[in-house]
């Protein structure tokens, strides 16, 4: 069985479909989250306000997402990663 590239497999999942991500918060507290990077499922005022985002510099340690549930941008750290699946 290969390596599989969990980083790469969640980014390239995430623009066709939503995910439920769990992950650990800098508090300490575990965060569930329904999340997307497909363009047909974050409204348009949400992608503009992304392309403003990206022309900043990225940090490779860290994913920003549109979390469904919030209507909103979210973000977190690759370390804190606890588990992830297809949402469905």
């Amino acid at each position: 069985m290969g390596y599989i590239d969990h980083k790469k497999f969640i980014k390239y999942m995430l623009k066709s479909e939503i995910m439920n991500i769990s992950f650990t918060k800098k508090d300490g507290t575990i965060r569930h989250m329904k999340c997307t990077l497909c363009p047909n499922l974050i409204p348009q005022k949400e992608k503009e306000l992304n392309e403003e985002h990206k022309e900043r510099k990225q940090n490779e340690d860290i994913l920003s997402v549109y979390d469904i549930e919030n209507n909103d941008w979210r973000s977190f750290r690759w370390e804190s990663l606890i588990s992830y699946e297809i949402h469905v």
